[in-house]
């Protein structure tokens, strides 16, 4: 399998790239090749170039200056990158990096920026306010998906969200032609704390302000994801303490004497 992580230099904020680490490790325990490539922000994504091989595409959360320089970075190949996307390579991008796909970032004092414009959604952000939040979501695999990987997305997917910034989709996911989301809330907060819907999911392009290392928190998700990309013979790396502890989470979050916004 050849995955691609983009700007590991800068795009590391909450341990994201324990990801690809754990990714790895399940991989290869697993019995199946992999290689991966860290890209810098000086380079061009080898994910643009179908002849590459690029299966899996993973940008983690960043800094609000970093945020900015990837906009840039996007800008100049937005066009090979969508052309990705339409091919069906499966990227998943966390944090406030997914902010770039928007219509813009407006900041309390009227400062900002204009985003891609690929989704409708906009972006307010408040550096006053540092919101947390526990969360357990549903996922839900492309329309048609059967047999492991459907059966694997039955299993909710818990995590955490630190941010700045709040986002609101200025169209109804559940009624887009564009794209629909990628979670739906079972605890915690959405895409904002007034709806349910969470993140964007356009063809295999994925959105989400979920953090941290996602396949360690949440294992069935990670082996969904292998699972569409054909690799169902995937198990998790230590695989008895993988479940033990998503066990353990799950029943944590959804504990209803617990607070899950901070």
């Amino acid at each position: 399998m050849k995955i691609e992580v983009l700007y590991p230099e800068v795009a590391n904020l909450y341990g994201e790239l324990g990801n690809i680490m754990y990714l790895r490790a399940s991989l290869e325990q697993s019995g199946i090749p992999c290689e991966i490539t860290e890209t810098p922000l000086t380079e061009r994504p080898a994910f643009l170039d179908p002849e590459k091989g690029i299966e899996f595409v993973y940008l983690g959360t960043v800094t609000e200056h970093s945020q900015e320089l990837i906009l840039e970075k996007f800008k100049g190949f937005r066009e090979d990158f969508e052309a990705a996307v339409e091919r069906g390579t499966h990227i998943l991008i966390t944090g406030n990096s997914l902010e770039i796909f928007g219509s813009g970032v407006k900041d309390k004092d009227g400062s900002g920026f204009k985003g891609l414009g690929m989704f409708p959604f906009r972006t307010e952000r408040n550096m006053m306010h540092h919101y947390n939040a526990f969360c357990v979501d549903r996922y839900f695999p492309p329309e048609g998906s059967t047999g492991r990987t459907k059966l694997l997305a039955e299993k909710p997917v818990v995590g955490f969200k630190c941010q700045f910034t709040q986002s609101y989709y200025e169209e109804e996911p559940e009624a887009s032609e564009k794209f629909s989301p990628l979670f739906v809330a079972e605890r915690g907060p959405g895409f904002n704390p007034d709806v349910t819907s969470e993140g964007i999911r356009y063809n295999n392009l994925m959105l989400t302000y979920m953090i941290g290392p996602i396949f360690v928190l949440s294992p069935y998700f990670m082996l969904s994801l292998l699972s569409e990309m054909k690799y169902e013979d995937a198990k998790p790396a230590y695989e008895k303490s993988a479940e033990e502890a998503y066990v353990r989470r799950l029943k944590e979050f959804r504990d209803p004497n617990r607070d899950f916004i901070y």
